[in-house]
């Protein structure tokens, strides 16, 4: 290139430099506008299956089915006839359907009831979902074991529970009651179909100046405290949501169950509950514990199930001061003991 020696040539180059750059930025433009070329079609070399979902509760039933005659020796009967009578879950067939918080099986329904199983009294059963798959999370949240699914896929086997709690024993429709609160950390399908009434409560709102103890939430009662129109989480402090009406529903079945029977109750009659809460409900002040002295001062017979880590303290010092414990009217019984035929893995893509 030729040396510029005067001002025209270097303004020269300068133009020729500038429409140069215009140019480039033209194409540039214009291929970016342009739609991609379509690429080459192959076959893939091999066809990628679904991995299968991993189910834990098949296996696990077939353990307890070894573990709870050895467990619970005056069950060995029932269990038996349970067992023979073909159906290890114990689940009918069908679609669930949800109608206001309530499960119920579609047409005829539910649950597996062998005939002629008879304990020569009344169970009934009742199952603080909540409660109990909180202290199974959290007492298997230490326990990395390669066998089981990884902490954050934990759910409750719920045939698992549910045999363990029933053990063959005949809860005909009506016997079985379970609530829970939404939203669901997992699916409640299978306790309907295993005979179980589901209620499902949807948790409500809180401010943090309501509640009085962060860990039992219970609440101020001062309903009208935060207007819709005036309440910001600057002023009361961050909004949580907590469980309403919930344990109430349980607690309201059982003394149900206990006004619908004969009093005293009939030899063997046996209530069957799965929670270690003995805290007051915000509507009933006496809660489980007041449902349980009111079933043990009408003859039954009062089976506690909860994992130690969720069991209060409250259960055994009004046990033992009110002597529920003699003659076997009152036993507890840990879940921790079963803890790994509880464990099942949740399905992420339900």
């Amino acid at each position: 290139m030729a040396v510029l020696s005067t001002h025209t040539d270097v303004t020269a180059l300068k133009r020729t430099v500038a429409h140069t750059r215009q140019r480039l930025y033209l194409e540039i433009i214009a291929a970016l506008a342009l739609p991609d070329a379509p690429l080459p079609f192959s076959e893939p070399d091999h066809q990628f299956e679904p991995e299968p979902r991993i189910v834990l509760t098949p296996s696990s039933l077939n353990v307890l089915r070894e573990r709870l005659p050895t467990k619970f020796k005056k069950d060995r009967g029932v269990l038996a006839a349970f067992f023979d009578a073909g159906s290890l879950y114990g689940q009918t067939s069908g679609e669930v359907i949800w109608e206001h918080g309530v499960g119920r099986m579609a047409g005829a329904g539910g649950g597996f009831h062998p005939e002629g199983v008879d304990t020569g009294g009344l169970v009934h059963v009742f199952l603080d979902h909540s409660n109990i798959l909180f202290g199974l999370i959290s007492t298997m949240y230490n326990k990395p074991i390669d066998a089981l699914p990884p902490r954050h896929l934990r759910v409750l086997s719920l045939p698992c529970v549910s045999l363990l709690l029933r053990r063959g024993r005949l809860t005909p429709p009506g016997t079985l009651h379970a609530v829970a609160s939404s939203p669901l950390q997992q699916d409640l399908d299978p306790l309907v179909r295993l005979g179980w009434e589901v209620s499902i409560l949807k948790r409500v709102e809180v401010y943090e100046d309501e509640v009085v103890d962060h860990f039992a939430q219970n609440l101020i009662d001062k309903p009208m405290s935060h207007p819709e129109s005036h309440a910001s989480a600057s002023q009361y402090g961050l909004k949580r949501y907590r469980e309403q009406g919930v344990d109430e529903i349980l607690h309201l079945k059982l003394l149900q169950t206990l006004n619908s029977k004969p009093t005293p109750a009939p030899k063997g009659s046996t209530i069957v509950l799965a929670t270690g809460d003995a805290k007051g409900g915000q509507f009933n002040k006496d809660g489980f514990l007041g449902a349980v002295r009111e079933a043990i001062s009408r003859g039954w017979a009062v089976e506690l199930w909860a994992f130690k880590s969720g069991l209060s303290r409250t259960w055994w010092t009004i046990s033992q001061a009110e002597g529920w414990t003699h003659g076997g009217r009152f036993s507890v019984y840990y879940l921790d003991d079963w803890a790994y035929e509880l464990v099942e893995m949740n399905d992420s893509n339900d």
